[in-house]
């Protein structure tokens, strides 16, 4: 896995992204400009995200694009992904903090022939992190539908970031959780502060928001959408986030079992849950971390033509030890 290193503060990154989505053959002719969507959308990042319209502006000058279609693009898209039900209801993150330190594991899972990509967000305007990323792709993907935003992410804090799939009814107006994951690996350095974000700023879609920082707390926003969210807490020293929701509150309103009454999220919810307390979460530690996400007999790692862990994580969140598993390649994250 190659890992891209941008450079520079918002526009100067956006214009080296918008080089590469050009290479790439990215194009956004296509985009069709919705002003009444666009307009409300735009209250919001004008609000509290203004240095992502600078970066936009840096991709449509780096790419030599419309600015206003670069910009529609990225803060419509993910409503109109919802909208187009393209849905997957894997992924799993899960962490255990005990007196060796906080641990925690990830899988991400996605279409089997997805890649991952991995990018170093190098800017003196913000925090510097290191990301993963499946780059956008859905089926039927081109190279030129190639985009960089952290599905997983670490910053120089020592603050962790990754998102589980959520299925609640509704869509609004607000950051992208794209977006929002983004403003919050670059700005916040603790779990505290990334839930003060959260409580502040409304997000457009449902998603499960994991965070971690390197004092050993742990956190999962689940978010429908707007403000409607709730923070789960470690419960015995751990944490688990599959994909359906944990709050009384939200359970009402889950539509997973509704729009994916086969899923595994419950299984691989529980079955974590009796392989954590089967090993002893007063004893984990990383390794054992490491064996439950590489697990193939396990639900939790994913190997079929539906869905496959397209990569996976082991974090010691108090030494600072990250280590990514891509295809049978181990890997140490540097931030």
């Amino acid at each position: 896995m190659k890992k891209i290193i941008l450079k520079g503060n918002y526009k100067k990154i956006g214009f080296q992204l918008g080089q590469i989505y050009r290479r790439n053959g990215k194009s956004f002719a296509d985009v069709k400009i919705n002003k009444d969507l666009y307009a409300k959308q735009l209250v919001y990042y004008k609000k509290y995200y203004p240095e992502l319209l600078e970066e936009l502006r840096g991709i449509a000058d780096g790419g030599n694009y419309d600015g206003d279609k670069v910009i529609y693009d990225n803060l419509i898209g993910e409503i109109n992904w919802y909208k187009n039900k393209i849905k997957k209801t894997s992924c799993t993150v899960f962490g255990v903090k005990n007196n060796f330190g906080t641990f925690v594991g990830r899988n991400y899972d996605w279409y089997p022939e997805a890649k991952a990509a991995m990018y170093k967000y190098d800017n003196p305007e913000s925090y510097s992190y290191v990301a993963i990323t499946d780059s956008g792709y859905f089926p039927g993907a081109k190279k030129e539908n190639v985009f960089y935003y952290p599905d997983d992410a670490i910053n120089e804090k020592g603050l962790y970031i990754g998102i589980t799939f959520a299925d609640g009814p509704d869509t609004s107006f607000g950051l992208s959780s794209s977006h929002i994951r983004k403003l919050i690996i670059e700005k916040c350095q603790s779990v505290a502060e990334a839930l003060a974000m959260f409580k502040k700023i409304p997000v457009s879609c449902p998603k499960n928001f994991f965070i971690a920082d390197k004092t050993g707390e742990m956190a999962v926003a689940e978010h429908a959408s707007g403000k409607n969210y709730k923070i789960i807490k470690p419960e015995n020293g751990i944490l688990i986030k599959a994909n359906h929701y944990l709050d009384p509150a939200l359970v009402k309103i889950d539509m997973m079992l509704r729009t994916h009454p086969t899923t595994s999220t419950f299984v691989r919810y529980y079955e974590l849950l009796r392989d954590i307390n089967l090993i002893n979460p007063e004893k984990i530690k990383q390794d054992d971390i490491t064996k439950l996400i590489l697990n193939k007999n396990s639900y939790i790692r994913q190997n079929s033509f539906k869905d496959k862990t397209i990569w996976s994580l082991s974090l010691d969140m108090k030494k600072g030890r990250y280590y990514l598993y891509y295809r049978g390649n181990k890997r140490e994250i540097v931030i």
